[in-house]
């Protein structure tokens, strides 16, 4: 029972440093599992008013992610595991909550491709 407690303090204190606005001053990166998904710029990833332009007002390229901004707020930049360089937040959706996050690709067939997949996302502590 007492390691229990033990275990669910230390796992409170892990998540509430991923919640945090601060980064740490080590060069060392914070990161959880995530649900990453991708999506693009076309009707049926964004709907009939889909324009091409991210949620922070940005246009749409290639390293931009969506995610839930309570927890990755907007300019966060994050590492995806299997992705080479860094990712940065720009884009927030309605079933972007939680541990989800949405890789913007250049085209529906990419997005399609890619699927959903269970992956490890470092905050980038540059």
């Amino acid at each position: 029972m007492r390691f229990r407690r033990i275990v669910l303090v230390v796992l409170s204190v892990f998540f509430a440093c991923l919640g945090s606005e601060r980064v740490a001053d080590t060069a060392t990166s914070v990161g959880r599992w995530m649900t990453v998904t991708a999506y693009c710029s076309c009707s049926k990833c964004c709907g009939r008013h889909a324009v091409g332009y991210f949620a922070s007002g940005e246009k749409a390229y290639w390293g931009g992610v969506a995610a839930d901004w309570r927890l990755l707020p907007p300019g966060t930049k994050v590492e995806i595991e299997g992705f080479v360089g860094a990712f940065q937040v720009e884009d927030t959706g309605r079933v972007i909550k939680g541990s989800r996050l949405d890789i913007w690709m250049r085209t529906h067939r990419e997005a399609k491709e890619f699927g959903c997949q269970k992956l490890w996302v470092a905050r980038n502590c540059e």
